[in-house]
């Protein structure tokens, strides 16, 4: 008789002796829905880059301006993507780090609070 893989007996065990009480059966977890309110979206390099999230922020003029600054990085990176490894990537990966600083400024100065 040969060995068993410990999957099969445990397979078996439970399709054929249902030992597991009902409460310890593995259950499907629901699928969640998604809502009008809550979308999910796959983020661009660019939006990652400003620091977009899943979900808009609730100042309009923040999340208007980080998908501006979203959009030049993504427009820059996709002349680094075009052109391969160069010497020029680098000159990219920095002009890029200026944006990214100029967002942060800018929604700085768009947060700023006066207490």
């Amino acid at each position: 008789m040969g060995r068993k893989k410990i999957e099969e007996v445990i397979t078996e065990a439970v399709v054929e002796d249902s030992f597991i009480p009902e409460e310890m059966v593995p259950v499907e977890e629901p699928k969640a829905e998604v809502s009008d309110v809550e979308y999910a979206r796959e983020l661009t390099f660019g939006q990652k880059a400003v620091g977009m999230g899943e979900k808009p922020d609730e100042n309009k003029d923040v999340e208007d301006l980080k998908q501006l600054f979203a959009n030049i990085i993504d427009k820059i990176d996709s002349i680094a993507i075009e052109d391969g490894i160069t010497e020029k990537t680098k000159y990219i990966r920095l002009a890029i780090q200026q944006v990214q600083t100029a967002a942060m400024w800018v929604m700085k100065a768009i947060t700023w609070k006066n207490f």
